[in-house]
């Protein structure tokens, strides 16, 4: 198997995928096992009330360690390559991994409009010395088929591929709302932000659903690779790959009129206050296979009635190599998902609280908020969406010092309904958040608890869980962790969680639990703030 991570080094601006391969045994080897099972089910004989068995003992050799050669050049960016070998499948887990850092690396552009390229080994920075090769001069240009060849002593590898044109995207929609303000209902989104019919588990946060369309001719058959961001950081294990041959094109779809694709990623869904991008770009099929087996493995997507798994297949030329070699010039569309509001009333005004907006995950440095702008849509009747009373609002920090807030001075008396929209500094736009509501008639703050009442201190993390029976926890990060219905500790958004203010009376059994600035949390207790300290 393989695991990747989406890194930034200093090079060329490469967006580089580096994967660490464990294989020690062969697809024989592995198709061995299988037959040994059935083996071992077809020998075991039954007399009346008794069993028997015969061990069957089959040799199995290793493997000797694989190339591994991945490397990539984009439109208008320069190439790169990671050269390692794999490991034994035995191996401990922090087994220092082999880089290759004595090999000649050249890019070459078929049509000779360019002269080749030798890339250089990345010798300072994070990976340094860690087998990465990167070029300088050749950038990546539509319509040009490259060819990179790697030398190691006397073995030659080669790879070739075409940079096709970007395929383009007609539309992005999240729960109905595209990223252009423009408010319809998909195939697998509906409603104003929260209701969907694609089966997919809802967020903790809101329920958010994406879809959108690619660009794609039916005369032709085409294949394209997805890529998924999340606050600048690329979630590798959820790239993706398609035949457009398993899809069946549309046209009119109340949007757009041009032929396409319409899909959403099957991997993930968007949580709320999140900055998006997705990327698609058409490749060839070589990388698609590669693609296509990479996916199937990081998924977890063979099964016992699945062929035997495989690596992906490579598309170099020479003695036994494992990775790939790609050109790939991407559209790209930002999606925006909204946090989730929390109101508190006090003497009839009304307080919309609501978490800052995400940064770049990938800049520790950055502080420029991806929300520009915030929407404030409300009602005095439940059901407020993108045609209820819209204004523009400016929320300043709130007394947390974490989160964002605003006060609604002059509120209709009574019951008052409210949704947050936010806006990039590009004009997209996200769907209304879920909806809050507001009595001004009765003081209360809803803001100082949320989300599901951690129990007590979080075990280890790291093994399965139980949905139906294990409760949240608070983990050693302070952060509060619930099992999710796929059997997976994930951390809970906490969003309207933030205590707003420990110094003041609490209602134990409405006001449950808070978190605040230093992240420590707090429980109501006979009707005061009590510091948490203990465990289960």
């Amino acid at each position: 198997m393989n695991i990747c991570e989406k890194v930034n080094p200093a090079v060329s601006g490469a967006d580089l995928r580096v994967c660490r391969w464990s294989e020690a045994k062969s697809n024989t080897t592995m198709k061995n096992h299988l037959s040994l099972l059935l083996a071992a089910a077809l020998l075991v004989s039954c007399d009346g009330f008794s069993s028997a068995s015969v061990d069957v003992d089959v040799e199995v050799q290793d493997m000797t360690e694989v190339l591994v050669i991945n490397a990539e050049i984009e439109k208008g960016k320069a190439v790169w390559a990671h050269i390692s070998y794999t490991e034994d499948i035995d191996a401990v887990v922090d087994t220092p991994q082999k880089f290759e850092n004595a090999a000649t690396v050249t890019l070459s552009v078929d049509d000779g409009s360019s002269q080749p390229e030798t890339l250089v080994l990345v010798t300072t920075g994070t990976y340094a010395n860690k087998g990465l090769y990167a070029g300088t001069t050749i950038l990546g240009a539509e319509g040009k088929t490259y060819t990179l060849t790697v030398k190691i002593g006397a073995e030659t590898y080669t790879a070739k591929c075409e940079m096709f044109k970007e395929p383009g995207i007609a539309w992005f929609v999240i729960n109905g709302m595209s990223n252009k303000g423009v408010y319809i209902t998909t195939s697998v989104t509906s409603g104003g932000g929260g209701g969907k019919s694609d089966g997919k588990s809802k967020s903790a946060a809101g329920g958010y659903a994406e879809e959108w369309k690619v660009l794609d001719p039916a005369a032709t058959r085409d294949r394209y690779m997805f890529e998924y961001y999340v606050n600048g950081a690329h979630l590798v294990a959820k790239d993706w790959a398609i035949d457009d041959n398993r899809v069946v094109n549309s046209k009119k779809d109340g949007i757009s009129d041009q032929e396409g694709l319409k899909l959403f990623n099957v991997t993930i869904n968007p949580s709320a206050n999140q900055y998006l991008n997705f990327r698609v770009a058409e490749i060839d099929k070589p990388t698609y296979d590669y693609y296509n087996m990479y996916e199937k493995i990081v998924r977890g997507l063979i099964g016992v009635g699945s062929v035997t798994p495989y690596n992906p297949k490579s598309n170099f030329v020479g003695k036994r190599t494992v990775g790939n070699f790609r050109a790939v010039s991407f559209s790209a569309t930002p999606g925006l998902a909204p946090p989730t509001p929390c109101t508190a009333v006090s003497k009839g005004a009304v307080t919309i609280q609501f978490a800052a907006s995400p940064t770049d995950a990938t800049d520790k440095t950055s502080k420029t908020p991806y929300f520009t702008k915030y929407h404030l849509y409300s009602g005095t009747v439940t059901g407020v969406d993108h045609k209820s009373t819209k204004q523009e609002i400016t929320p300043t920090t709130a007394k947390d010092g974490i989160n964002l807030a605003y006060t609604v001075t002059s509120p209709a008396s009574g019951a008052n309904y409210f949704r947050i929209q936010v806006e990039d500094k590009d004009g997209f736009v996200s769907p209304l958040s879920p909806e809050v509501t507001a009595d001004t008639t009765k003081d209360a703050d809803k803001c100082e608890s949320g989300g599901t009442t951690p129990t007590g201190q979080c075990g280890d993390l790291t093994k399965a869980c139980n949905p139906k029976t294990d409760k949240a926890c608070i983990g050693k990060d302070k952060k509060v962790y619930e099992c999710t219905g796929k059997g997976i500790w994930t951390e809970q958004k906490v969003g309207s969680m933030t205590c707003g203010g420990v110094t003041k009376q609490c209602v134990t059994q409405k006001s449950g639990w808070c978190q605040d600035t230093n992240k420590d949390w707090w429980e109501c207790k006979n009707g005061a703030w009590s510091k948490y300290g203990g465990g289960k």
